[in-house]
This record gives C-alpha cells, structure tokens and sequence, in this order.
C-alpha cells in the first residue's frame, strides 16, 4: 500500500525529530489503528501547528522545492540524495498554512502499523 492511502484520513498525534531521524504517529480513530512514518531527513518548522489535525493530501516528489533544498544545504547535507514530502492538514489555505515539508533520503520511508 501506498503512503498516501496509509494515512489518508487519519489524524496526526505525535512529530518526533532527533538528529536527521523524523518519526512521525497517525492515528485512524474508526478503525482503531495507529500508523508510524519513520525516515531519515529533515522536517521543516511548519508556521501554524498541525497537531491534532486530519491528513488531507500527501505528496512525495523527486523534485526538491527551493526552501528544502535551501535548509539540506544549511545542514552540509546533498539535496541530490534527498525526496521531498508534502502532508497538508484539513484547514489548510493559501493564507494560513497547515502543513509538514521534510525531506527524507531514497529509499529510507517506512510506514508501519502500530499495535
């Protein structure tokens, strides 16, 4: 299954960053069923909180955008071996944004279901 219809839906309860490990918890409150999204990269400050709030859209690109490109420099790291993520929150406008930007290395996205 896909990322995107993992946590599509679910809400997200806990953003756990150490150095250049992001784990991310979502949980679906119908089915009862908790998912972790862990990865080694970088996670972007978001302006608004997204805590608490239903994923509505994910996107994962080869394409890295300017701001995270920008910010894998600023940590001496090679945006060349990096994607980026894109999960936006319900609520989320042009004017007030609710949403995570990371950047994760190739091949190192894993999503599990948690007990």
């Amino acid at each position: 299954m896909e990322l995107n219809q993992v946590i599509m839906g679910t809400t997200l309860r806990e953003i756990q960053k150490k150095t250049d490990k992001v784990r991310l918890v979502f949980e679906n409150k119908t089915a009862r069923k908790s998912y972790t999204v862990t990865f080694d990269g970088i996670l972007l400050e978001t302006a608004s909180p997204a805590l608490n709030r239903r994923v509505r859209d994910v996107q994962v690109n080869n394409v890295l955008g300017f701001r995270t490109v920008s910010e894998l420099r600023s940590h001496h790291k090679n945006p060349d071996n990096y994607r980026q993520i894109l999960i936006r929150m319900e609520g989320s406008t042009e004017e007030n944004k609710l949403e995570l930007l990371g950047a994760f290395k190739l091949n190192t996205l894993n999503s599990r279901r948690s007990a």
